[in-house]
């Protein structure tokens, strides 16, 4: 019984580490729209200049960045939230933004 408890104790740290590390591939938005990180760097491989879009956020320097607009239905209704991918100096360094209260907010 006294190796069971030594074994669990010593991997309740490990546990918490993973769980570090598992949360820090996820991206929560407003609405509490969770978005696993390879799956955002996928959307982000398809992002281009979209220069007509005055309502997209410039990128940290100011200028327009490649994006990534696409919608996700709500369940059990018709209507759909807005996402953007954002890239604006490589593909590793891409925003996910959720349009949330007549806005683009950032998810984190």
């Amino acid at each position: 019984m006294k190796i069971l408890s030594a074994i669990s104790a010593s991997t309740f740290p490990v546990l918490l580490l993973l769980g570090t590390v598992v949360q820090g591939n996820v991206l929560k938005c407003a609405t509490g729209k969770e978005f696993d990180n390879r799956h955002i760097g996928e959307l982000a491989s398809q992002a281009e200049y979209q220069y007509n879009h005055h309502s997209y956020p410039l990128g940290p320097d100011g200028r327009i960045c490649k994006a990534h607009e696409f919608d996700i239905p709500l369940a059990h209704t018709r209507a759909t939230i807005s996402y953007l991918v954002q890239v604006c100096e490589s593909m590793e360094g891409y925003r996910l933004y959720e349009w949330y209260n007549s806005k683009w907010v950032i998810c984190e």
